[in-house]
């Protein structure tokens, strides 16, 4: 099982320029959205908010913007997220 929690946002289109010109305006969106989580997940020990990552790639006409949090040795990015049978959830 995995111990991070990762969204990816793909955009296909037309034809490799296109891509190009959209790649920063994906990599703004991710940087955006890692600083949100950032704000907003708790920050008892801080260890959580320090693995929040954002990235961009693009190959061709596809670029590809992920952002996640957790690691293997922060592996409760998703109980947090979700909550658990023992702890509210805390979305970030």
């Amino acid at each position: 099982m995995p111990n991070d929690a990762r969204i990816r946002i793909t955009r296909v289109v037309d034809d490799e320029a296109l891509g190009r010109q959209i790649e920063p305006k994906m990599e703004a969106l991710g940087q955006a959205m890692g600083a949100r989580m950032q704000r907003l997940v708790p920050k008892r020990t801080w260890a959580l908010h320090d693995t929040i990552t954002a990235t961009t790639e693009r190959k061709g006409a596809r670029v590809t913007t992920s952002v996640g949090a957790g690691s293997d040795e922060v592996g409760y990015a998703l109980d947090v997220e979700r909550g658990t049978s023992k702890m509210r959830a805390q979305p970030y």
